[in-house]
């Protein structure tokens, strides 16, 4: 391996991917009781958060993303 290419931050890369599916998880959790529970205003509004989130938070697009991101920010030196 060439010493001049940048060296990956795969643990980061790692830790921000499983936060990234923490989270979806969690988010898809929440959608899933509150989408079975009694319809009222709350649940709605809370649904068209999840949606909102779900769109955006597209696994495509979204695990690439979390592994940049995490390969970037998420220090794992000292």
């Amino acid at each position: 391996m060439p010493e001049d290419l940048p060296r990956i931050n795969w643990k980061g890369a790692l830790t921000g991917l499983f936060l990234f599916t923490v989270l979806w998880l969690v988010c898809f959790f929440v959608a899933f009781m509150i989408a079975f529970g009694n319809p009222s205003p709350q649940s709605d509004a809370i649904l068209d958060v999840l949606e909102i989130f779900f769109t955006v938070a597209n696994p495509l697009w979204g695990v690439p993303a979390a592994l940049v991101l995490g390969a970037l920010f998420i220090s794992t030196k000292g």
